[in-house]
Parts: structure tokens; sequence; C-alpha cells
């Protein structure tokens, strides 16, 4: 959600330059007869200044790096949407914590340098961030490390990245199959330095999973978590996204499912629509026989939009962006005793699907996740909060967009308990915002 640093900031830009600023990734050029060529240094009709969901950020282009002032007083904005434990209602959007993919370099065995120089989110944004809640004094948990070993190598062939097909000597798959369980190994012996990431005295691993192909079977998940198990004394938690691999991990957050979508019927109102989906993807495993132990979360998302058409396949991939969307999954999961929710949600130039306040929208998606979420747990809906949110977001300036950067003042965030004290909201659940932008599997 909100924490990208390529909006194709330049490097003459008074912030600083982002870390993909106007570089050839992102120009695709034309993508066949459905996508025109792509500008990403330019605000003309080729949605790129855009963004994927058509529409501009409500509080303007931004880099979320940390190198100034600007930048520090935009990731206060993105901070505003957690809530600070055993404190008052500030108008946050009653998140518990956000995972953020990292730039993974730093954590290869495989890799000395990453095979794809196209990276999403450095590790010093999540350094700052990290640096920014100790500051505005919100729990040391929120900020949960993130890691994409997928930009390490790939157990499919992507390009621009190492394989693991067997085509030669140097990529054989039980190489990167045993550096897959080295990998995890360092990992979870790192979490285990700190108990701020434990749930139940656990930490818990998400991986965004998918299958066929050369990817990762069952067989070989179950191989890795094993090894893994046998060479640390600390358990944990594993949690994937594929509902076949369940019984290999220990549970299943559904993933935003494009297919299963396109199988609903598109006559029906949103509403109903998205609970036909739903049903698609939740009704077979929750009539399966789910061994003890094992929990289903339900993945919320608010959308999603492709202005690539996958990638120039000229294929449609669209789950419209409106609030019956998200009001339908909060009463599947409700009604079907789903009670801990991933937040699907992230963006980059060309797919995405996220909750930030945008110059069509508003803050609507937003203010209505922090309402459905009170709802969900059965807290009191607090108006005050509710105004508190829009305000912060409606008076944050436009610093810079598609014509012009106009930085003459940079904003203060105001976090501080409201007059009228709503605090100690207690929950009785997690709920954790993913934010990931994963373009590559979709």
């Amino acid at each position: 959600m909100f924490s990208v640093s390529w909006f194709g900031i330049g490097p003459s830009d008074p912030q600083g330059r982002g870390p993909d600023a106007y570089s050839s990734h992102w120009n695709i050029g034309s993508q066949g007869g459905c996508v025109a060529a792509a500008q990403p240094n330019q605000c003309g009709l080729d949605r790129q200044r855009q963004i994927s969901s058509y529409y501009r950020p409500l509080a303007g282009i931004y880099s979320s790096s940390g190198l100034d002032n600007e930048s520090l007083a935009r990731i206060d904005l993105m901070l505003t949407t957690l809530r600070k434990e055993g404190s008052c209602d500030h108008g946050h959007a009653q998140l518990n914590a956000w995972s953020i993919q990292l730039e993974s370099i730093q954590l290869s065995s495989r890799y000395i340098n990453n095979p794809s120089i196209n990276v999403e989110i450095p590790y010093q944004a999540y350094t700052h961030f990290r640096q920014r809640t100790q500051i505005l004094k919100f729990s040391s948990g929120v900020i949960v490390p993130g890691y994409d070993s997928s930009w390490l190598y790939s157990f499919s062939n992507y390009l621009g990245l190492g394989r693991c097909d067997n085509s030669n000597s140097s990529n054989l798959r039980d190489t990167c199959l045993n550096i897959t369980i080295a990998d995890f190994v360092d990992i979870i012996s790192d979490i285990s330095l700190t108990s701020n990431y434990f749930i139940n005295g656990k930490p818990l691993i998400f991986v965004y999973t998918s299958i066929g192909g050369n990817l990762l079977t069952s067989t070989e998940w179950s191989y890795i978590w094993s090894n893994v198990r046998q060479r640390i004394t600390l358990d944990f938690y594993t949690i994937c996204t594929t509902s076949s691999l369940l019984s290999v991990f220990d549970g299943v957050a559904p993933w935003i499912d494009l297919v299963a979508w396109s199988m609903t019927n598109n006559g029906l109102p949103l509403y109903n629509r998205t609970i036909a989906w739903l049903k698609l993807v939740y009704d077979p495993i929750l009539s399966s026989n789910i061994s003890s132990g094992r929990i289903i979360m339900g993945g919320l998302t608010v959308g999603f939009n492709d202005f690539t058409q996958s990638w120039g396949a000229c294929q449609q991939r669209t789950i419209p962006r409106q609030p019956d969307l998200i009001r339908a999954q909060f009463d599947y999961f409700s009604s079907h005793s789903i009670r801990h929710l991933f937040i699907y949600t992230w963006d980059d130039w060309t797919e995405g699907s996220q909750f930030e306040p945008d110059v069509t929208n508003g803050t609507q998606n937003l203010l209505l996740l922090r309402q459905s979420i009170a709802s969900f747990y059965g807290e009191t809906q607090n108006t005050d909060g509710d105004n508190q949110l829009v305000l912060r977001w409606m008076n944050y300036p436009q610093l810079r967009n598609c014509t012009q950067i106009n930085v003459t003042s940079v904003p203060s965030i105001d976090i501080s308990c409201p007059t009228t004290n709503q605090a100690n909201y207690l929950y009785s659940y997690s709920i954790i915002l993913i934010i990931i932008k994963l373009c590559y599997y979709l």
C-alpha cells in the first residue's frame, strides 16, 4: 500500500531520484495492438503517470526513499493507517501491521547481485519506515520485515532471473531447493532474535505461492519445510496463497484470483458477482477435510487493474474498484467465520490493487476499509476518527503531480489523540497488511 518509490521521480528532482527513475524497465514500448507505447517520463494519454489504478494519488506523486523531509512526511502520512496499540483512535485504518516487500539481494545466498536490477522497495526505505514508527511511538512490530526470493532466482522461466530448470549444470533444481532451505533457515533465525514478530510464540512466514509449470510442487514444499524444521529449534507458522498447497502449509490466504473472477457472470450486480467469485475460491477449501490446526484466512482486495492487459497479451484483467466489492468480501468472510485477514494491496506502473486515496474516488475506499474492519470485529464506529482520516488526506497538498513540482513547505502529520478520547480499542484478531508488488505472477 502506499510505500512505492518508483513513480518515475527523476535524478534532478529536489527529493532525489527514485531507485527506478525514468528507467527503461517501465518504458515497455508498444504492447501489441491493445496498449500504446509507454512513456514513464510524461503525463500523456499513455496513462503511465496515472498508474495502474488509472487514478492519480490524492496526495500526489511521491517517493518513500526517506531522502529528505518531504519523503519522511509522506511516510508519516502512510503510517497513519496503522493503529497505535493501547492508544486512542487518531483516524487510522485499523491495521495492525504491514509487511513490506524488500529488495532481496542482501539476503541472497545464490546471487551476490540481483540478476534483475529493477527492484521495488529498497532496504533503505524499510529502514526509514522503521525509524519513523519509533519516532511516532508506534509499536516496534507494526512494520514486519519482508523478503522476496522470487527476485533471486525462479523455479519458472522469468526474464532476467536465475533459473532452476536443470537446463545446465549451473541451473540445477536441487541446488535451488537447498538454497531455498538455507534462506528460510537464515530468515527464521534472524526473526528469532526479537519477540516483536511472534504469534503465539512463533514467527509467521508468508509465502506467495503458485503452481504449475516448473514452479514448486506440494512435495517440494513439504521437503523444504521438513528440512528447515530439522535445522532450527524454533517452531514457526507457514501461510501460502494457493489452496492446493494447504496440506503442507499451516494456513492459506488466497490471492486475488483473476481466473475465478473471469468465470463469474458479469451481468450480475457487483455485490452478487463478488459473492459468486468468493464461493469459487473459498467454498472448495471450506468444504474440504482440513487437518486440525490449519487455518483459512481472508485475502481482502479493493479490486484490480492492469494497464498493459497482461503484458501485451490483450487480456482484459479488471476487478472493479467499487465499495460493493469490499462489502461483499467482509460479509462473506463474516458469514463463514473467517476471522483473520490479509489485505493484498500493491501498485506498480502497470498493474495493482491498492487502497490509497486517489483524485477520482477520494478517501472512500480507505474510509470504508476502516469502518468495515471495526464492524467485522464488533467495535463501535467512531465518527470523529472517520473525519480525522478524511481531513488528513484531503488536506495533504499535492506537492508534485504530472505537471509541476511545488514543494514550498513540507506538511507535518498529526497523529495525536483527538479531544474526544476514543482510546483503548482492543482487538481479538490480527490484521496484517501485505504490501507486495508481484506483477510477474498475475
